[in-house]
């Protein structure tokens, strides 16, 4: 029925798509991974994450998922990396935190719990939340590198693709999607993350677009009065406080 779907017959899709999703519920792995593939060819099913089933059918050991898998991993190159997840690794000390920034997502915008927790290991570096919770568990891998162990101009970089990650998830803008970052500070160690605040945050911006275009505009207002220096010159090495974040 996948392969059906995909080569786009018949037309109307969805009694096959119905029938998959019963299978689904029915705790067929191979009805997951039909599913995901279905997905991953950019059909939308409501309330579903391709990677997340697929990560469901590889905790059954169904031999499909897990190369479907290694195939998606294998395809993620460094220009896609800096738009659709960090492009390096940061571990939890635990649970505790993803699962925090996780609940405020589903809470505060309505997105699927799946979703959420893609969303979130793709804050850390990772490709799915089987994966991060695989790292952050295991007593043996270093954790961190934190935000405030970071650099300046690490952490900004860190935010500034975070925020894509955020758009590429939903959000509605690049300046939308700092301030939930901001709120959210998934890499970090302080704080709660929570949305609670984004609509008085957004109301009270002084801009109305995020961090990125400011420095693009205000590096063009630099050069238009004749500042030809290294943009990154004027910005602080030491980390950033983090109640300043």
């Amino acid at each position: 029925m996948a392969d059906l779907v995909i080569a786009g017959h018949p037309a109307d899709p969805k009694p096959m798509i119905d029938a998959l999703l019963d299978a689904h519920e029915g705790a067929d792995s191979f009805a997951s991974v039909a599913l995901a593939r279905v997905m991953l060819t950019e059909i939308e099913i409501d309330g579903f994450d391709p990677v997340a089933l697929l990560c469901e059918a590889a905790e059954v050991d169904n031999p499909k998922a897990q190369a479907i898998l290694e195939e998606l991993e294998d395809e993620i190159d460094e220009d896609d990396r800096l738009h659709d997840i960090l492009p390096h690794m940061v571990v939890p000390d635990g649970m505790k935190r993803p699962k925090l920034v996780r609940d405020a997502l589903t809470r505060e915008t309505g997105m699927p719990a799946a979703v959420a927790e893609t969303m979130t290991a793709r804050f850390h570096g990772f490709l799915d939340w089987g994966r991060l919770k695989n790292a952050a568990e295991d007593p043996r891998r270093p954790k961190g590198p934190f935000d405030e162990e970071c650099g300046a101009l690490v952490f900004d970089e860190r935010r500034e693709i975070q925020a894509e990650i955020a758009v590429v998830f939903g959000f509605a803008d690049e300046g939308t999607a700092a301030v939930a970052v901001r709120l959210l500070s998934p890499t970090s160690r302080k704080g709660k993350p929570s949305l609670r605040r984004l609509g008085e945050r957004l109301e009270g911006r002084m801009f109305p677009f995020g961090p990125k275009e400011l420095s693009d505009r205000m590096e063009g207002f630099l050069s238009s009065m004749g500042f030809d220096g290294d943009m990154d010159a004027l910005q602080t090495l030491f980390p950033i406080a983090p109640g300043l974040l």
